[in-house]
């Protein structure tokens, strides 16, 4: 299965990041698969499970919460098409290239979800611990992890296929 969030910058630029751990980890803290250092985004704000038939996304204890199209879920299954909030930004779920067209959310500010409680995304010394960055420069973040972590994998692919274990066979 080949699972993408994808968002965009404010100038526009798309932003792929393709679901290749069975357990994908996104908040602020450094050791979150996907680093998101924005406002409103906890150290561990949720985690993505990824199997062979189905995507899961499974809030962690945020403070704001996460949010599958438009509602605040705890756990819930996510389906091509499904929009993500996470603080403030909003990923459309692609599987297997569906939806094939992805356009700009036309609300990147949460205009009509719930106000937010703890803007700083958690305790006051939650806020001091980590850098929190304006969100352009968060999704330009976001972006170079993504690309670092397709490269990462294809590395990983690469080395596997290379293994003892994995010769073809005469």
């Amino acid at each position: 299965m080949d699972a993408r969030l994808v968002t965009f910058k404010p100038d526009g630029e798309r932003i792929n990041v393709r679901l290749v751990k069975p357990i994908t980890v996104i908040g602020r803290a450094e050791d979150c698969d996907l680093e998101l250092l924005l406002q409103g985004v906890s150290r561990h704000h949720c985690e993505i499970r990824l199997n062979e038939s189905a995507v899961k996304v499974k809030d962690l204890g945020s403070s704001n919460g996460t949010y599958i199209n438009g509602r605040r879920i705890t756990e819930s299954d996510m389906s091509a098409g499904d929009e993500l909030r996470i603080g403030r930004v909003m990923f459309t779920v692609q599987i297997n290239g569906v939806p094939e067209g992805i356009a700009p959310a036309k609300t990147r500010a949460n205009k009509g979800a719930p106000a937010q409680s703890g803007e700083s995304g958690g305790s006051k010394s939650d806020a001091v611990e980590t850098e929190v960055l304006d969100e352009a420069d968060a999704l330009s973040y976001l972006a170079e992890v993504a690309e670092q972590h397709d490269q990462e994998e294809e590395s990983i692919i690469a080395l596997r296929e290379m293994a003892p274990g994995k010769r073809k066979r005469k």
